[in-house]
């Protein structure tokens, strides 16, 4: 009986190994070698109620396969088995027991032997079972030969799943290669053979049947100037000069003209002493970004060539203007002074101060504007020297204290104990504290307050704050008040004749000497306009004084 049985194992090792499925082998195997009528291999659903039969023998001929229900069967008793031994045997009454189970009435099956078998984390996956329509006795070889076959089962049903899943993840990857356009390689640094996956080949160009198996012949494929270089690097990594990733561009023209472009991406695999064997990568198409580069660098060459020839009209204009306006503003200083005689009614005198007044205005609209200009067009340097902020906040509030009079309003001046010399042009820094001053004056309320301090903050900033409790800014207009010709929100429209370009010029200026401007604001709680210079332009600490 053992010999027998040995040879059936034998059986069932050779011709699984050679038949579709081990199952088809198995099941009609052992309805020989035990001499039981029926034998069935299932596999349980995800759900644990349902098993599918893979395939099943009655008297030696294969059956059609089929599912059940597992419960009120022979088969679920298995199932609630011990796990350490997931074995059941019954020798007779097999219909008495489960009075329900259509299979063993219409088979008369009275015997019934079955045990589990696992997937790869332990758990029950299915399960071989044998019925026969006698009474049958569980003898050691025989539960010895029914044991080993389903242990053979088990194994078979899990190297299947796992190709199955290898297969599949595989299939995954292949599709998600090819729907990003990526392609894997691999490089011998020793032979220089290569291995470029079949979907890579098709994108650099490679006919059906043409294969990249050698560095050459790569080479050969992509345009002169890049292939070099990517030899280069190669040899680098032999030689334990370069380690960790190396990510490289390089673009190749197909025979039909078309331009590609790749980033590849590779590190090195070592042997046992270190030596560098492999490089092994992934070569990403990205045309269809590099053509948007193209498309972008393009379109800011445009518009720099606009801006350009927006600033230099805009230059042309304010000179070609500003002659008339020195005439028109000199004669009617000239006529306010009565420099030639008496106006004569009141309302000439009247009529004069307005166009004195807006000729002035329209003069300083035409200075603002050419001086954005001479910045936008790149003609304006700034002029090095140390710089006592100090002196400079004093200087501009003299400046700015009759339009702060006018109003009532305050100007406290703030500063840390000791400040340091700032390197900059001095004249830009003062246009900035002017127009931060004159800004943050007309935009407060009589009797208000306009503070100044000047500090270090915690990230080694120089920073000259202006703060005043005016009108405040919209949180809507914060964004594009920094901008040439804005003004922000109605109330600063309604209360201001001015053309916007103030904080403009004041972040243009900022800019030239490495800075930044930051404002914060809440509308009807007044502005605060930090000018924050880069660490590098301050120079020294000088000794704290009263200002």
């Amino acid at each position: 009986m053992r010999a027998k049985f040995d040879k059936a194992l034998a059986e069932l090792v050779f011709r699984g190994e050679h038949d579709h499925s081990i199952y088809q082998v198995a099941a009609p195997l052992l309805t020989s070698a035990t001499g039981w009528r029926y034998a069935a291999i299932g596999r349980l659903d995800d759900n644990g109620k349902r098993v599918e039969v893979l395939a099943a023998a009655d008297g030696g001929k294969m059956q059609q396969t089929w599912s059940y229900d597992l419960a009120d069967t022979p088969c679920a008793h298995v199932y609630e088995s011990d796990i350490f031994d997931p074995y059941w045997f019954v020798g007779s009454g097999l219909i008495e027991k489960y009075p329900n189970d259509k299979a063993l009435l219409e088979g008369e099956f009275v015997a019934y032997r079955g045990e589990l078998f696992f997937d790869d984390r332990g758990q029950p996956a299915g399960h071989v079972f044998c019925m026969h329509d006698a009474e049958m006795s569980d003898d050691d070889e025989t539960r010895w030969f029914f044991r080993m076959l389903t242990q053979r089962i088990g194994a078979e049903f899990n190297r299947m799943n796992s190709e199955l899943a290898l297969r599949v993840q595989g299939e995954r990857s292949e599709r998600a290669t090819q729907a990003g356009r990526v392609g894997v390689w691999e490089w011998d640094l020793e032979t220089d053979q290569v291995y470029f996956a079949p979907n890579l080949e098709k994108m650099l160009g490679c006919n059906d049947g043409e294969h990249i198996k050698h560095i050459d012949q790569w080479i050969k494929r992509v345009d002169p100037e890049f292939g070099q270089p990517m030899l280069d690097a190669a040899q680098a990594f032999r030689e334990q000069r370069r380690t960790g990733e190396m990510v490289a561009e390089y673009r190749t023209t197909l025979e039909d003209g078309t331009v590609r472009w790749f980033e590849a991406r590779s590190h090195s695999i070592g042997g046992e002493n270190g030596q560098p064997l492999k490089l092994i990568g992934t070569d990403t198409d990205i045309t269809e970004r590099k053509q948007a580069e193209d498309r972008l660098l393009d379109a800011l060459k445009q518009v720099e060539k606009a801006n350009a020839a927006k600033s230099d009209f805009l230059a042309n204009t304010s000179h070609e203007l500003r002659t008339p306006l020195n005439s028109i503003i000199g004669f009617s200083d000239m006529l306010l002074g009565e420099t030639f005689g008496a106006l004569g009614s009141e309302q000439n005198k009247e009529y004069i101060e307005i166009i004195n007044k807006s000729g002035k205005h329209l003069h300083s609209v035409i200075g603002d504007i050419l001086d954005l200009a001479k910045v936008e067009s790149g003609e304006v340097d700034i002029s090095e020297e140390a710089i006592d902020i100090r002196d400079l906040i004093i200087d501009a509030h003299d400046i700015v204290s009759d339009q702060a009079a006018k109003k009532s309003i305050r100007l406290p001046i703030d500063h840390q104990p000791a400040i340091p010399l700032l390197m900059g042009d001095k004249l830009k820094i003062l246009q900035v504290l002017l127009n931060l001053l004159g800004n943050a004056i007309k935009f407060t309320r009589d009797g208000g307050t306009v503070s100044t301090s000047a500090f270090v903050n915690n990230d080694g900033f120089f920073v000259i704050a202006v703060e005043d409790s005016g009108i405040g800014i919209a949180k809507t207009d914060i964004a594009t008040i920094l901008e040439p010709f804005s003004q922000a929100g109605h109330a600063y429209t309604r209360s201001s004749d001015g053309t916007g370009l103030g904080l403009a010029i004041v972040k243009s200026f900022m800019e030239l000497h490495g800075g930044t401007l930051q404002l914060e604001s809440q509308l009807g709680a007044g502005t605060k306009v930090n000018a924050c210079f880069p660490a590098h332009r301050i120079i020294a600490m000088c000794a704290a004084s009263n200002i």
